[in-house]
């Protein structure tokens, strides 16, 4: 076991973790970060904040570490001015590698938490979001959630991201958001689309609806956050994950922790926690180095 893990930790990516300095309090800073994952052998990071782009700071903290490559980009929130063609191209011409849709602003995450049925991981982040401050929440829809056509601002950040050879990433839209995105995406040549933390109860994508993401021809993030331990919410099976990668393939799929806060172990342990987890309950290796390293280098076009 320790063998199999050393070799999957070498050369591994996770595309999805949060560090300070952001808005919400976090177990280590960026430079803490990269410095285990270069002693792990990683090959890279992406750090994602919720409140302004990540790029600069990733910049930085790849000239002060060595080993491991870290990468930045923006997440259209309303701290950027929310579907901010100028903001995207800004991150984009510094070198990020991603942008991100909304996540705590978009209508999607506002709908699901305030319903009063909301559980689980969509219930905890009523903590984190003021919902007399954001009004309605973005959408990317014409009409909003109920729209069918994405707004003219979405298909020219598309256009950015495409053109810089970029990840297009979900974030936090609903699964039906998330497929009409990425058809157009893809009719507009856009290679790299990412759908974040797929397994979350927050986004509740269906089995089969990943699938259908899938086909489309977008790559499915699983996160290991959701299986761990919460003072706010059940923690979701490990098993669940391993029946969704079962269900829908491995071929489009990538892992990922999504961790950060201090309830957490340390991201890089994270993903070593994660990958062990996901081997001893029937991922085949060579399945896990396909989702953390094969795909992932794929789409920070390594």
């Amino acid at each position: 076991m320790e063998k199999v893990l050393k070799s999957l930790m070498a050369g591994a990516v996770d595309l999805h973790l949060h560090a300070t300095f952001e808005g919400r309090p976090r177990r280590q800073n960026m430079l803490e970060v990269a410095r285990d994952a270069s002693a792990a052998g990683m090959r890279g990071l992406v750090f994602k904040s919720n409140d302004e782009s990540t790029v600069g700071s990733a910049n930085l903290v790849n000239s002060l570490v060595e080993g491991v490559q870290t990468f930045g980009g923006i997440v259209l929130n309303h701290a950027v001015g929310g579907l901010n063609i100028h903001a995207a191209k800004a991150a984009l011409s510094m070198g990020g590698k991603i942008v991100w849709m909304p996540c705590f602003d978009s209508a999607w995450t506002l709908k699901k938490v305030m319903e009063e049925e909301a559980g689980g991981g969509a219930k905890i982040y009523r903590k984190l979001i003021d919902p007399n401050g954001k009004g309605a929440g973005i959408s990317i829809l014409k009409g909003g959630l109920n729209g069918s056509e994405v707004l003219p601002e979405v298909r020219e950040i598309i256009a950015l991201v495409a053109a810089k050879g970029a990840i297009l990433d979900t974030s936090h839209l609903s699964p039906r958001e998330s497929l009409i995105l990425v058809r157009e995406a893809r009719k507009a040549g856009l290679e790299r689309i990412l759908i974040s933390h797929v397994n979350s109860d927050l986004i509740a994508a269906t089995v089969e609806e990943q699938k259908e993401l899938a086909r489309a021809g977008a790559f499915l993030m699983y996160t290991f956050a959701q299986c761990l331990p919460s003072p706010w919410r059940d923690s979701q099976p490990l098993q669940t994950v391993i029946s969704m990668i079962k269900e829908v393939g491995p071929e489009h799929g990538v892992l990922a922790t999504d961790l950060g806060m201090f309830n957490y172990p340390p991201p890089v342990e994270g993903l070593r926690m994660f990958l062990a987890g996901l081997f001893m309950g029937g991922i085949k290796e060579g399945d896990l180095e396909r989702m953390v390293k094969i795909n992932p280098a794929f789409l920070l076009n390594l």
